[in-house]
């Protein structure tokens, strides 16, 4: 899979979405409507101790306490740390009480002293940015330089450094003035992506703030789409509909079937009638963008369709665990198991797709929180053409939904300059909301 060389956002009210492109192709979607994301520092609150696995679980205002693996503190005491796996499954947050702040050429770990250079540089270049490195750290910090880093010069890593540190020192200062549970730093988003996909040509957005803050950082790629919403590019919209579907076409005719259960997810290729060997190499591209997209994590098992007298799967097992290289969540493509399924294991960090788009359950409609803020994205579309009050008419659960999220409704009326009606009708399904002047 190509590398990322576009990234489309999108805002709305309580929500911005980022997807990735790769060559015009959705690779990667991110979401983001605030909380407990990944990457967040907090000021938590140890609720309770079990010495037995040496670990801790930490109030954070989540539903759940978050798991901290440590056996240093005690209930009752505030600690803090940083979600390194965002709540899913029914479990709370992953965390650490080692903070690491990221740059796009360093990391900064100010609990972990000590200098380093990524070992995949040629000696001479780690040589080179360490004698950097010493000039430019402060006695007892902790710096990881990226093999992004190569060919950097003072006037690059300076800047980064001295970022950094100001993240750190605000981090600090919220710390001695806060009460547990307390969000201490959320992690912007755009500067997560461009950590990771340092080599973007282009980032577009149909939100003109949102422009007016992207071009103070990075003025020479980012552009602002007037024609309608951004996402209408490339299709994004219908290939996220595809990634939230079980069923996924193959060019060849064939498909992949994809479910998802608490302890794996399963996904089978059918041939359709096409060759074994045409299905087989079109899904392992396509899996492995699936698996990216859909942001399945844990353990996946493909079922392929075994091709000659002796089914060898060794071919496509092999393809894919290249296709899988240039995923940045670590994945490891195991084998083939005594069942003859290829096995997968993906890193969990952020909430699947699914997790974060529909509501709970096999093949189940969108969540009423991501149609409260669809509904909240078109007001900030029809509004401005309506006369008279404007009026939200949607489905009770909707209604519901969008009174638990203030922040996004005071949001949407910030952006309208005025007041929105809303008006729970028992005749609406859940996604025909409309507007209309009160």
């Amino acid at each position: 899979m190509a590398r990322i060389d576009k990234v489309l956002h999108s805002w709305g009210p309580g929500e911005h979405r980022f997807a990735l492109l790769s060559q015009g192709r959705l690779v990667e979607l991110l979401v983001d409507r605030g909380g407990h994301c990944l990457g967040s520092v907090w000021l938590g609150r140890v609720v309770q101790v079990n010495r037995a696995i040496n670990a801790a679980f930490v109030d954070i205002g989540d539903a759940q306490p978050g798991f901290l693996p440590s056996g240093k503190v005690g209930e009752g005491d505030a600690v803090m740390v940083q979600v390194v796996a965002e709540a899913q499954g029914g479990k709370g947050a992953k965390l650490t009480d080692q903070i690491t702040l990221e740059g796009s050429i360093a990391v900064f770990t100010p609990r972990r002293p000590g200098l380093s250079v990524a070992r995949k540089l040629p000696e001479d270049e780690r040589d080179r940015l360490t004698d950097l490195l010493e000039r430019l750290a402060m006695p007892g910090e902790g710096i990881v330089l990226l093999a992004e880093a190569a060919q950097a010069q003072e006037d690059e890593l300076g800047p980064e450094l001295a970022w950094l540190r100001k993240q750190w020192s605000a981090i600090e200062g919220r710390r001695s003035q806060a009460k547990a549970p307390t969000l201490l730093h959320r992690p912007d988003m755009l500067d997560q992506i461009l950590a990771r996909h340092g080599r973007i040509e282009k980032i577009v957005t149909d939100d003109p703030e949102a422009y007016a803050d992207f071009t103070k950082r990075l003025p020479d790629i980012v552009h602002l789409h007037r024609d309608g919403p951004v996402f209408d590019l490339h299709d994004v919209e219908d290939e996220i509909e595809r990634a939230l579907a079980p069923v996924v076409k193959l060019p060849c005719g064939g498909a992949l079937i994809i479910e998802t259960a608490r302890a794996l997810t399963a996904i089978d290729v059918d041939s359709g009638g096409a060759k074994p060997v045409d299905a087989n190499r079109e899904a392992v591209a396509e899996v492995a963008r699936q698996i990216r997209l859909r942001n399945l994590g844990g353990q996946v098992v493909v079922d392929f369709i075994p091709v000659g007298k002796t089914g060898n799967l060794k071919q496509p097992m092999e393809a894919l665990r290249g296709k899988v290289k240039t995923d940045p969540v670590t994945t490891h493509v195991l084998g083939v198991g005594p069942l003859g399924l290829v096995e997968i294991m993906r890193e969990r960090r952020r909430k699947p797709l699914a997790d974060v788009m529909l509501a709970q359950g096999a093949a189940a409609p969108k969540s009423a929180e991501t149609l409260a803020l669809e509904a909240l994205r078109m007001a900030l579309r029809e509004v401005p053409h309506l006369r008279g009050r404007p009026v939200l008419r949607a489905a009770p659960v909707v209604v519901d939904a969008l009174q638990r999220l203030p922040q996004a409704l005071a949001e949407a009326e910030g952006r309208l300059k005025q007041k929105l009606e809303l008006r729970a009708e028992a005749s609406l399904a859940p996604g025909d909301y409309q507007i209309v002047a009160g």
